[in-house]
């Protein structure tokens, strides 16, 4: 994610003259602004999409402990989906 704020340097440095001389500042501060809220959409993106996977993860690895107690004979009662993360949505 750090592209996104390096845009604000790339930004700032090809428009140096003109902000030295006051002309664009005002506008400048309003596209940085928008940069900000990019890096929390993307900050918000990234942590549902991390937290997608370790759910995925989490769901794989009770799968795989409840065929292995399955295969054992250990477990035989309770159906797989019993084990597997509900969507909240």
């Amino acid at each position: 994610m750090n592209f996104i704020f390096l845009l604000k340097a790339i930004v700032r440095k090809e428009l140096e003259k003109e902000l030295r001389q006051n002309q664009i500042t005002s506008a400048v501060l309003g596209f940085e602004s928008k940069i900000d809220d990019l890096a929390l959409v993307a900050f918000d993106i990234y942590v549902k999409c991390r937290e997608q996977i370790y759910e995925l993860k989490t769901d794989e690895l009770k799968r795989m402990t409840f065929t292995l107690l399955k295969k054992a004979n250990l477990m035989s009662e309770i159906p797989v989906q019993e084990f597997e993360h509900k969507d909240q949505n």
